[in-house]
């Protein structure tokens, strides 16, 4: 399923050379177009339907992509980062398997889309220090900061083996890129306050006081075998909790020990622990912390909701999704990281994203395999 996605697109990966950051910029549309909107699913769903998004005259948009992250800026634009990216005009990406990049994405103004980063591994943020199919930056979650920049959490892997998303990949420490939220050029990119692996960032939220640094592994190439025994299970089920003062991604953070809040992160205790991987996306609406989390990653069939009053909870299930009729082919086809965005619709709404992928012979031909899907269901009382 993804998991021999992920190995075949490493061997993709191989065809990448230049290393050189760039920002790509759409043509202007109409002025009603880019009227800031926090969109629906539904109006998402028919965008990611066509590829193509944010192309220019000189520049091929968004064909395919996956583990989208989705960064609220000021003036109601979104910054969107994805793991791996393709840059294609068409749903057929056999011919332009070298149109690829980590953490590249875009920036969405409404209905209006623009390029960052670009095709032959020019990323967003770290190209100077990735060599591909050993080393390697993927985006986490991030927020504005105290001083005004966004901060953007990233997992720095690595595989000895030069076969990038495969089998002996591990995140091997924590950074953070600071990023101008009007020119969106990175200011600063270092290791993170905890550089730890247990990757402090995958998910963040704020309330008035602090911000909250969810935590998880990610180990998900450590066996080889094909089913969630890849998955490390000494730490792929938990996510553990830490918090600095509101905006203050530079401070060192204290972690949450099941009790009460400390300076010992070895102490910090798992906030909640299910299944096989427990990858934890956090928002906070009103008063209410709600929790989606698609159950055992690409090998799982259902996107589980939870709710809190606190950060660290208690957590409550408060529905289960079943989402293995919306994979997008039978048998070889899966979905994966279930994502919040950082808004409510018109409507009211929490909007979900969904990553889809599957063997890399049938997305090559058809890239709306590899796209995200997008639902709209009601905030937890």
């Amino acid at each position: 399923m993804v998991g021999r996605r992920a190995r075949a697109l490493a061997a993709v990966l191989v065809l990448l050379g230049s290393l050189v950051a760039l920002q790509g910029r759409d043509t202007p549309p109409a002025e009603a177009a880019c009227t800031p909107a926090n969109l629906s699913a539904t109006k998402l769903n028919s965008i990611f339907a066509q590829p193509g998004v944010g192309r220019t005259a000189t520049a091929r948009g968004f064909g395919g992509g996956d583990y989208q992250r989705v960064y609220a800026l000021p003036g109601g634009r979104n910054l969107w980062l994805f793991q791996d990216m393709f840059f294609s005009n068409d749903n057929d990406l056999r011919d332009s398997l070298e149109e690829a990049a980590h953490n590249a994405g875009l920036v969405q103004t409404g209905t209006c889309w623009s390029l960052v980063g670009g095709p032959r591994m020019r990323n967003f943020i770290g190209s100077s220090l990735t060599t591909p199919l050993s080393r390697w930056f993927w985006p986490m979650d991030g927020e504005i900061g105290a001083d005004g920049m966004l901060w953007i959490f990233v997992a720095e892997m690595r595989n000895p083996n030069g076969t990038g998303a495969a089998w002996g990949a591990r995140p091997v420490a924590t950074w953070v890129a600071r990023v101008n939220p009007t020119t969106l050029q990175v200011i600063s990119f270092t290791q993170a306050s905890n550089a730890g692996t247990r990757l402090y960032g995958w998910s963040v939220v704020s309330d008035a006081n602090y911000s909250y640094l969810y935590g998880h592994c990610y180990r998900q190439f450590v066996n080889p075998v094909d089913g969630v025994g890849q998955f490390d299970a000494g730490c792929m089920p938990s996510s553990y909790l830490a918090r600095v003062p509101r905006g203050r991604f530079d401070v060192a953070p204290t972690y949450w020990n099941g009790t009460r809040w400390t300076t010992n992160r070895n102490g910090a205790a798992a906030v909640m622990t299910r299944g096989h991987a427990n990858p934890m996306d956090v928002q906070r609406f009103g008063n209410v912390y709600v929790n989606v989390t698609k159950i055992d990653d690409w090998w799982g069939l259902t996107i589980h909701v939870d709710r809190a009053s606190r950060p660290e909870g208690p957590w409550t299930q408060v529905r289960a999704i079943d989402v293995f009729g919306l994979r997008r082919c039978a048998g070889e086809c899966g979905n994966y990281h279930a994502q919040l965005m950082p808004y409510l619709s018109g409507n009211g709404r929490m909007v979900v994203s969904l990553s889809n992928g599957g063997r890399l012979d049938l997305w090559q031909r058809n890239a709306y395999l590899y796209r995200p899907g997008f639902l709209a269901l009601p905030v937890p009382d």
